[in-house]
């Protein structure tokens, strides 16, 4: 058996010692090497779906890494159900959305202002807590940059609003993310 089948076959053990080994495995395998993860592309779609939270996680983020190789465009018929992650009200699964749909935006440019017009709408989401939207919209300034080149002035104004207005977040880290990221903008002006 192949080290990738053992792989998927371990992702299944009832032990979760194994079962998050290979979990963590395959994230840095669709990292460092998504073409040998790219064949299995629809199973990581079905995790969407799981009840397993750590499941739903692996699949957003192995399928933003899978993006990279995806000379046939199969993202684009998936990507409103990443996008709907964004509206779970749980932090860590609207977490990796925004970082699976950074790294799709970065491996397809002509999906960019698609991506950035969700993931905006983030700041009006309702999620357990204030300070769970706070974290968030602390990712969103770490990361929007990352495709900021693909974007339109419409999308790139709202972003910037978005991060003036968060320069007296409550939450310092946000804050501070939010005053880099308007710093960096003005090293492009």
């Amino acid at each position: 058996m192949d080290s990738t089948k053992q792989l998927f076959k371990d992702l299944s053990s009832p032990n979760p010692k194994i079962k998050y080994s290979a979990q963590k495995a395959i994230l840095e395998l669709s990292y460092n090497d998504p073409k040998t993860l790219y064949k299995n592309f629809n199973f990581f779609v079905d995790l969407l779906d799981s009840t397993n939270n750590i499941f739903v996680w692996t699949g957003l983020l192995v399928l933003g890494n899978l993006s990279v190789v995806d000379k046939t465009h199969r993202i684009d018929s998936i990507l409103d159900r990443i996008i709907s992650k964004l509206n779970t009200g749980k932090m860590i699964t609207a977490g990796n959305a925004i970082k699976s749909l950074i790294i799709i935006g970065k491996s397809r440019p002509d999906l960019a202002n698609i991506i950035a017009n969700e993931i905006i709408k983030v700041a009006g989401y309702k999620y357990d807590t204030q300070e769970c939207k706070n974290i968030l919209l602390g990712l969103i300034f770490a990361s929007i940059f990352q495709i900021w080149g693909g974007l339109n002035t419409t999308n790139k104004n709202s972003f910037i609003k978005l991060a003036q207005k968060n320069t007296t977040n409550r939450r310092n880290a946000t804050a501070k993310k939010a005053e880099i990221f308007l710093s960096k903008i003005k090293m492009f002006n």
